[in-house]
């Protein structure tokens, strides 16, 4: 028994009886269109989390649009504090540049695959990204410039695959 002398079963009932299910907006397919009591027009669906920007400065950025991915792009330094950026999706990976004195890295990551983007017929000899901080190992076809990072991260913004101008290697993380 409750407080006020009725049972606990009882008062879940009441409970019940007592709690308003919103309703669907008829002819609605949309599990989220729903009427509240206090209007007539139905509240906006939840915005899904599609895309998150970061960046080594700290920056999280929730479903960026395109100018603010380009703006923190052009905003990494060669190792000042704020030498890479990475654009995640939940659903497909990420991708990640990461800058030097010398060029771009261009990291693309989906499920346990990771790859470097590198220019096709360029040398494979073995030289640094150099950075104020810190020196990242690859090969000398890895340096890019900071239009063919826009364009890759442009593409993982738009859910399209890997840019095919690029060589894609697969590296070890």
């Amino acid at each position: 028994m409750t407080r006020t002398g009725i049972s606990f079963a009882t008062a879940i009932v009441q409970n019940l009886i007592m709690t308003e299910v919103p309703e669907k907006v008829a002819g609605s397919s949309d599990p989220n269109n729903i009427l509240t009591e206090d209007s007539t027009k139905p509240l906006p669906a939840p915005a899904e989390k599609r895309l998150m920007l970061s960046n080594e400065k700290g920056l999280r950025k929730e479903n960026p649009d395109w100018a603010e991915v380009e703006a923190v792009i052009l905003q990494i330094d060669p190792g000042h504090g704020n030498s890479f950026c990475i654009l995640e999706s939940p659903r497909r990976g990420f991708v990640q540049a990461l800058r030097g004195f010398n060029g771009y890295h261009l990291e693309w990551h989906e499920g346990s695959q990771h790859w470097r983007g590198a220019f096709p017929g360029g040398s494979g000899k073995r030289i640094e990204l150099k950075k104020h901080d810190h020196v990242s190992q690859g090969e000398y076809r890895d340096l890019l410039p900071v239009e063919e990072v826009l364009e890759s991260f442009l593409a993982f913004y738009r859910s399209a695959e890997k840019p095919a101008w690029l060589i894609w290697r697969s590296i070890e993380i």
